[in-house]
């Protein structure tokens, strides 16, 4: 009786121990590393951090090497903050963590930083001939986002952006079907519910071993109407745009609705409705939709005219102006 307890205690104290030693082996791929910014650009401050669900790590000794200098070293220290390069030129982050008695575990990081300049332009929304200033997109209205990625290869020459893999993302949503290798441009469709269309991309290299990310917010506004006069010799004076009043000092005169930033940009489509009221009554619409002449009346006085333009397979995509007329 006395041999099997003393069998047993034997059993109950070393069995333990040799589980712990089991349990203790900690590998390189249980070192987890997380670098944020997670695409440095150039010239980043930039940060690694390390852990681990299979040891306590802050009992380890690290040390961190920056292009082949040693930077950091001791007991925790589990995160190491630098400061990236220029385009296309490599730094090189490596760590040692050295765990009880096992051997050391390395770790190499390289980041080669690249950035990427995302433009936007709304490819159906209506500007007059002549605007010097950026058309505006408003309730669905198709926007296009054009990526102009500086990313350098190995060698040290920029690669072309057609020989690059794009990832885009619209509202935070994966689109595959928008990505892929050479696709530089994304057109988003502007949704009526959304006051903006936020649009992610990730541009890499096809080795993958150089990438840069971006991101554009997109955001819509009101279509507006903009009243011109129009002389028989000049033509149409853009560079005075009527805003409350006009004193007509000719028998009559033409004036010329400019619908700005509606889309599509034909704005004699079928798919605009414009109504014409004079001192509050309809009148027919002419057959240039957003051209009215004006002839004066046997007395004089104030006339009111207003213009109302709304697409009629688009919500909230309309507008109301009006123009006193001085006679």
């Amino acid at each position: 009786m006395k041999r099997i307890l003393f069998s047993f205690l034997i059993l109950a104290i070393f069995m333990p121990f040799s589980l712990a030693l089991a349990a203790g082996q900690v590998s390189a791929s249980s070192i987890n590393v997380a670098i944020n910014p997670e695409v440095p650009g150039p010239n980043t401050n930039t940060s690694i951090t390390l852990s681990s669900y299979a040891t306590d790590i802050n009992r380890a000794l690290i040390s961190w090497t920056l292009d082949g200098k040693t930077m950091q070293s001791g007991i925790g220290k589990t995160i190491f903050s630098f400061t990236t390069k220029g385009v296309g030129t490599a730094t090189t982050v490596t760590v040692n963590i050295s765990i009880d008695l096992q051997p050391a575990i390395t770790k190499t990081i390289v980041i080669t930083p690249a950035d990427v300049d995302m433009l936007w332009e709304a490819i159906d929304s209506y500007v007059p001939p002549f605007y010097k200033g950026k058309a505006m997109p408003s309730s669905e209205a198709k926007i296009k986002v054009t990526a102009m990625p500086n990313i350098k290869g190995a060698n040290g020459v920029k690669i072309k952006s057609s020989d690059m893999v794009y990832n885009w993302k619209h509202n935070y949503d994966n689109d595959p079907n928008g990505s892929g290798y050479g696709k530089d441009s994304y057109i988003v469709n502007a949704n009526y519910l959304n006051n903006s269309e936020i649009v992610d991309l990730s541009v890499s290299s096809v080795s993958n071993s150089s990438a840069a990310s971006g991101r554009a917010v997109l955001v819509t506004g009101d279509p507006k109407i903009v009243f011109y006069q129009k002389d028989p010799l000049e033509g149409i004076k853009y560079e005075n745009a009527l805003k409350t009043d006009l004193n007509l000092s000719t028998d009559e005169t033409t004036l010329v609705a400019e619908p700005y930033f509606f889309s599509p940009a034909d704005i004699n489509s079928s798919k605009y409705k414009y109504t014409w009221n004079i001192n509050g009554s309809a009148v027919d619409t002419p057959a240039k939709k957003n051209v009215m002449t004006l002839r004066k009346g046997p007395t004089g006085g104030t006339a009111n005219i207003s213009l109302e333009i709304e697409n009629v397979l688009k919500l909230f995509q309309d507008a109301k102006q009006n123009l006193n007329i001085n006679f």
